[in-house]
């Protein structure tokens, strides 16, 4: 099992690293962490954007473009638009066999491995191109 000293880091993927207090304060933030489906795809819905009424914000774009800057900046605009101001430390998250897009905390987004709705779409693409 690896371990992390308390002075070292983790390098993320897109969003930079993580320091083991940092790793302290997810840990605090989220002690349940994310479960997993029985498919494999992960559940974001307990450490997500919640909306008003305090329910996963959950933003339908109508179709997923294969574009995923494409599919961010809709579901930013939509998010806007709805009267949610732009706040950093989020990464949008599509979720699998949909249209939806969902807001999770970047630092966890990049922790959990796993393929969302975008990996989706691009497997079923690739199946019908060789079909």
């Amino acid at each position: 099992m690896a371990r992390l000293n308390k002075y070292g880091t983790i390098n993320l993927k897109k969003f930079g690293s993580l320091t083991y207090d940092d790793l302290i304060k997810i840990d605090k933030l989220y002690p349940d962490g994310v479960p997993f489906t029985k498919e494999g795809y992960p559940d974001f819905s307990k450490v997500a954007f919640k909306d008003k009424s305090g329910q996963t914000l959950r933003i339908n774009i109508g179709a997923l473009s294969g574009d995923s800057k494409k599919d961010i900046n809709t579901a930013e605009a939509i998010f806007q638009k709805m009267g949610y101001p732009w706040e950093s430390g989020y990464t949008w998250h599509h979720v699998e066999n949909s249209t939806t897009l969902i807001r999770v905390p970047s630092a966890v987004h990049q922790l959990i491995d796993h393929a969302g709705g975008m990996s989706t779409l691009v497997a079923e693409q690739t199946t019908k191109q060789a079909a």
